[in-house]
């Protein structure tokens, strides 16, 4: 949620991996957005397919034109990022399992650096 907050995020849809997951993702959002967002879910599996890629953009378009796509899960490829981003153009694409990943790099890097 610290990415959205810094890219200015105020309404989202949320994509998870699972039908189980919309309601704790919801949960997790909710406070991290102003209180009048609108916020949608939708199910994105890790490996979706085209149709689903499809899906998930007409979902967001069924949002206010600055609502962001957050892919709320880690273990999709970056094609998928990429692809949602070719499918809503001008729409912020936010990467929760980029953003961790990126962050863990940046510590282990820096712990490299002061071992040597």
């Amino acid at each position: 949620a610290d990415a959205a907050a810094r890219l200015g995020v105020r309404d989202a849809l949320l994509c998870v991996p699972t039908a189980d997951q919309q309601p704790y993702a919801l949960a997790r959002w909710r406070p991290e957005l102003p209180a009048a967002a609108a916020i949608a879910t939708c199910v994105l599996p890790e490996e979706p397919g085209e149709a689903e890629l499809q899906q998930a953009a007409a979902a967001a378009r069924a949002l206010p034109a600055e609502a962001a796509i957050v892919l709320d899960f880690v273990g999709h490829g970056a094609s998928v990022t990429r692809r949602m981003r070719e499918l809503a153009p001008g729409r912020v694409v936010v990467d929760v399992g980029g953003e961790a990943l990126a962050a863990v790099e940046g510590l282990l890097a820096g712990e490299l650096r002061a071992c040597s």
